[in-house]
């Protein structure tokens, strides 16, 4: 699409808009300038703070369910668990997850459910929080998660995935130990779309890896076509299911995106609010993204026009950043005042390149 075209596209945001907010603490003064676009997630299965429930259903902003981790938050202060008791916490049942649900009452708007944030990272400081191994996600969904969904009548989102190979394995494993439990009820059709976490603002970027016949799409449907197991460490080659069908049938979330995978300038440096702005504002057309290609009209704008892509969420809308991490900052949309920093800007100026990027 011509790049004229695409700005006209998005010269005032609309919820026919792809863009959504996630957000664990907003309410509705963080939110309040982002009313046109269209979805909104907190990480959690319910609106958890009163004034930010009412801000989603005045704003006709559809609520996306998010069943995050492992260990889930309830209402009321509790929690429960799906890898068993933890202490004081007990494992979870269908009666708890249903509840979680029906909180949200009849004045959130819901359609989906996605499955769990980053379950392929096993290292790091939050590993032990978010890592599933992909048997353990298989079960769960078939025991769990595709019985909350069929009951309130909600349209499964992938856990999340991405084109680098420990996200792409992990779901790739997920979905043929699903495939494997089919006889105990795992259905992988119950999967609607692919939930994708990726940082990079350049335009090439996104149409090379996530567009048409992108490096996400083959690389996906290469490891489910060789029926590799690698946690059963079984081989099933003529599985009798049509991958490439599968994978080509599936759109793509993007429900955590930003800039802060590209290289800033000098090329160690970070990428600055200001310069995330003008990324995905098009005033980076002809120079290079980090090392990703070129910026062009910024990833927002790329994937609104991308026929894959049916969802987008910049992270992150706002919050506390207790440990004062500069990428956190840099991707911030507004203050805890609910005023603009450049990304956010950006955004609510309709990606416009002639949006004033510089920090306030």
């Amino acid at each position: 699409m011509e790049t004229k075209m695409i700005f006209f596209l998005l010269l005032t945001l609309s919820h026919a808009s792809k863009l959504g907010l996630c957000c664990i603490g907003c309410n509705a003064t963080q939110y309040n300038s982002f009313a046109n676009l269209s979805w909104a997630y907190r990480y959690s299965l319910f609106v958890d703070t009163p004034n930010a429930g009412q801000w989603l259903s005045q704003n006709n902003v559809e609520f996306v369910a998010h069943l995050a981790h492992k260990h889930v938050p309830l209402p009321e202060g509790k929690a429960c668990n799906f890898d068993g008791a933890k202490g004081k916490t007990p494992l979870c049942t269908n009666q708890m997850l249903d509840a979680a649900l029906q909180f949200n009452g009849k004045d959130q708007t819901m359609k989906y459910l996605m499955g769990w944030n980053e379950a392929y990272d096993q290292g790091g400081s939050k590993g032990k929080k978010k890592y599933i191994t992909p048997t353990q996600a298989a079960t769960w969904w078939r025991v769990y998660v595709q019985g909350m969904a069929s009951r309130a009548n909600l349209t499964l989102v992938s856990p999340t995935t991405g084109v680098e190979k420990n996200k792409l394995h992990w779901l790739g494993n997920m979905i043929l130990e699903c495939w494997a439990q089919r006889n105990q009820g795992c259905d992988v059709e119950t999967i609607a779309a692919f939930s994708v976490h990726d940082y990079k603002c350049g335009e090439t970027y996104w149409r090379d890896n996530y567009g048409e016949q992108g490096v996400f799409q083959t690389k996906l449907k290469k490891f489910l076509n060789q029926g590799l197991s690698r946690e059963l460490n079984t081989i099933d080659i003529d599985t009798g299911k049509n991958w490439t069908t599968y994978v080509d049938s599936r759109r793509i979330w993007v429900t955590e995106t930003n800039c802060n995978g590209d290289t800033g300038w000098p090329p160690t440096a970070p990428v600055s609010g200001e310069e995330q702005c003008a990324r995905i504002t098009g005033q980076r057309m002809n120079a290079n993204c980090g090392l990703y290609g070129k910026c062009g009209v910024g990833s927002i704008a790329a994937m609104e026009s991308m026929e894959t892509v049916a969802r987008v969420s910049w992270w992150n809308t706002w919050q506390r950043n207790s440990d004062n991490s500069t990428k956190t900052a840099n991707a911030m949309l507004v203050n805890e005042m609910g005023i603009l920093y450049p990304p956010g800007r950006g955004i609510v100026n309709g990606l416009l390149s002639s949006t004033d990027c510089t920090q306030e």
